[in-house]
Formats: C-alpha cells, sequence, structure tokens
C-alpha cells in the first residue's frame, strides 16, 4: 500500500456532535465496507423509523465500531438468505464458532477523558461537558454505546503535584496534558491531544544543581519537538505563570501569553512584568493590555 492510500483522519466536531471520517483504502477494501455499510443499514432500518437512507448509512458506519453488536445483529440475520451476500456471509464452521463465543470480548476499549464543572454537576450550570478529542457535548451524550464502562477517581487538577526529578512520571505526565492538551507555544499550528506527540518542556530550565521540586504542575507544558528546538536554540524563553498559563519572550523582545482561551499578544511593559517576576510569584494583571499589533 502507498503512503497516499494510507492517508486517514478526522475532521473537528461541529455544532450537532458529528465528525466527518476521512479514509483512502485499498479499492476493494473498499467495496467491502460499503457493502457491510448496506447490510447494516437495512437490518437497522426497521429500528429507525422516518430515517433517510443517508442517515442509516451514517449509523450502520457507527455500529463498525461496535464488532460485538455487529456480530450479533449479522447472526440474528444469517436466515433471510436472500440480503446475505459476500461482505457478511459466514461459513457455517465460523458461525458455529461465533455462537459459542462470548461476546463481551469484541467489545471496544477506549479511555475516554470528561471535564465537568461542579456547577454542571450540581445543576447550577448547563451539563455540557469538554470530552477530550471530541470537544464541548452535552453530558447526556451517548458516548458509551457498547463499551465496558470502567470509572476510575476522578483528578483534581487543582492539586500541586511536585517531584525532585528531571524526568516526568506517567501520573505527572496525566495530570500536565489533562490540563493543558495541547503544545503551549504560541499560536500553535495543531493540537496534539493526549495522544499526541509533544514532549513535556520545563518552562524554566531544569537545573541539576538547583532545588527539589522543580518537575511538577508549577513548572511542566507539552511543547512539540520543533517549538522545543527553538527554545532550546533560537533564543525563545518562556516562564508558567500560573496553572496551564505560560508567558513567552521572542528573540525580538515581544511577549505572548498562552491559557486556556488561546494565545495573546501581551503589551511590553505587562509581559517583562509577567515574566521577570521573583521566583514563585505568578502575577495575573487585571486590567492586561493586549497588543494587536
Amino acid at each position: 500500500m502507498s503512503n497516499a492510500a494510507a492517508d486517514t483522519g478526522l475532521s473537528r466536531t461541529d455544532e450537532f456532535g458529528l465528525r466527518h471520517v476521512i479514509a483512502r483504502v485499498q479499492a476493494g477494501d473498499a467495496v467491502l465496507i460499503d457493502a457491510m455499510v448496506e447490510r447494516i443499514a437495512d437490518l437497522i432500518a426497521d429500528r429507525h423509523h422516518d430515517t433517510t437512507r443517508d442517515e442509516l448509512r451514517s449509523m450502520a458506519l457507527g455500529w463498525l465500531a461496535r464488532p460485538a453488536e455487529v456480530l450479533e445483529l449479522l447472526l440474528a440475520a444469517q436466515g433471510d438468505s436472500e440480503k446475505v451476500s459476500r461482505a457478511t456471509a459466514f461459513p457455517a464452521d465460523l458461525l458455529d464458532t461465533l455462537r459459542r463465543a462470548d461476546p463481551e470480548r469484541f467489545r471496544p476499549r477506549v479511555d475516554l477523558h470528561v471535564h465537568l464543572s461542579d456547577l454542571a454537576l450540581s445543576g447550577f450550570a448547563a451539563p455540557v461537558a469538554r470530552v477530550e478529542g471530541v470537544g464541548p457535548l452535552l453530558a447526556e451524550s451517548q458516548l458509551f454505546t457498547g463499551c465496558r464502562v470502567r470509572v476510575t477517581p476522578v483528578i483534581d487538577l487543582n492539586d500541586g503535584v511536585a517531584v525532585d526529578c528531571y524526568e516526568h512520571p506517567t501520573a505527572l505526565t496525566h495530570r500536565v496534558r489533562l490540563g493543558f492538551p495541547g503544545d503551549y507555544f504560541p499560536y500553535p499550528a495543531a493540537v496534539p491531544g493526549l495522544a499526541g506527540a509533544a514532549d513535556l518542556d520545563h518552562p524554566t530550565p531544569y537545573d541539576p544543581d538547583g532545588p527539589p521540586g522543580q518537575t511538577g504542575v508549577h513548572n511542566s507544558g507539552p511543547l512539540g519537538r520543533r517549538h522545543h528546538r527553538w527554545k532550546t536554540h533560537a533564543g525563545y524563553t518562556s516562564r508558567q505563570c500560573g496553572r496551564s498559563r505560560y508567558v513567552w519572550r521572542t528573540p525580538h523582545g515581544r511577549y505572548y501569553l498562552v491559557d486556556h482561551t488561546g494565545t495573546h499578544r501581551v503589551d511590553a511593559q505587562e509581559g517583562a512584568l509577567i515574566f521577570d517576576a521573583p521566583p514563585g510569584v505568578d502575577l495575573c494583571v487585571a486590567d492586561l493590555i493586549y497588543d494587536a499589533a
């Protein structure tokens, strides 16, 4: 398979919680995928009245992500020989094996990170959750259809965690990426997310002879390889000035503030005030001046 034929991707989530799935596959596989989608659409049509064919095919494509349910659906329909195609027919010996198999073994395993405010949980705000890699969704959205769910303890990102070593332990890495899932360089071209290729950087460089606790949520940020090289060799410097809040100084003396709202060009005076504050002092200027130039 050529590289051109291996292109895949996902679009951004739209306002309806939907995404486009983009893939270039072998011509024969494309035909079989289309046939499988058509077959599943036929089988679920009775469950979704007043639904267009395109909507049924869209639902059917989603079923392919849940192999246990697809198997159950197809096995239940094996007696309908008129609609069995090469894409969905099973040999007799395989049918016997599948009927004895535990469907739970085929269910997908998903790590889903959901951010909810205490106000949303208590009912004082709209029940909107931010799902890593997806975007904002209503909390009652069907995210776990067909999956085995294991709820892990809530991670309070306000807890200060620090270690006395240069490397970031797994637990600390997880906290940092949850707090700031993208590249903390100004105006990053892409947001790698939790599974991205960005390394964890010390905004204030690690000093082997310095004080303990230099590696922690107070001095860590995801940084792509190219941006890391610019910071190391091209004169860009940074400082963490709060939880998931960073200020950058360029080689030309310009300042940029990067936080959960994006990247902002900061007035030179205000930027220098934040950047050059004494160690341990994180300034948050109330009337921060954003330079539009």
